[in-house]
């Protein structure tokens, strides 16, 4: 891992040992078919840009989609996504990948897609612009593009300096400072849309 950044293969790897059951995948599944307002994705092909956990992969593959490609920058989401897919869909058209949205060489061998999908994953990279225009090309004529970002807020600059700050201290301090971060969103989300937060089933 690059210094200063943070771990998503760790975070994906807890995720994957305590929640990743056939349960969730269905779950993931059903957000998909809501999300593209469609019941499969019988034969098209897919590429799912920064695959985390590979969930999502596995829900494009179980619903019927031919090809399926993840991928990732993170060496371990690519295992973890390996070890998902042969505990949940061992015989599913999925293939996991390292690869750099920011890099257009390393996204080019593997072609365009029907549908390309990078839900929460863009803008992290540190260049969101470039990596969106680069993804963008993935697309086949006629393809679609599931893109999530985070919204611009009076609050993301104190957030900026936050994740800076979580990056560089060491693990004890991690721990003191995501418990307090998460207790603050938590009660932010609840008076802001008047739901529990635990009860979003996303993966």
């Amino acid at each position: 891992m690059k210094e200063g950044t943070f771990d998503f293969g760790a975070n994906w790897d807890a995720f994957s040992d305590r929640l990743m059951a056939e349960g969730r995948l269905h779950l993931a599944m059903a957000s998909l078919q809501k999300l593209l307002q469609r019941e499969d994705l019988h034969g098209a092909s897919v590429a799912d840009v920064g695959c985390g956990s590979g969930l999502f992969s596995l829900a494009a593959a179980k619903l019927g989609a031919a090809r399926v490609v993840g991928l990732d920058i993170n060496p371990l989401c690519i295992e973890v996504c390996g070890r998902n897919k042969a505990r949940l869909a061992p015989s599913a058209p999925v293939s996991f990948h390292r690869a750099s949205a920011l890099s257009p060489e390393e996204l080019a061998p593997f072609g365009t897609f029907d549908l390309v999908y990078a839900w929460g994953s863009l803008h992290h990279t540190g260049a969101m612009w470039e990596a969106i225009l680069n993804v963008t090309r993935m697309v086949a004529p006629g393809g679609t593009l599931v893109l999530a970002i985070y919204n611009e807020h009076a609050t993301s600059p104190l957030w900026r300096v936050i994740k800076r700050t979580y990056n560089l201290v060491p693990a004890f301090a991690k721990s003191m400072m995501a418990a307090v971060a998460a207790a603050v969103i938590f009660v932010a989300k609840a008076l802001v849309t008047r739901r529990n937060p635990l009860e979003k089933e996303r993966g």
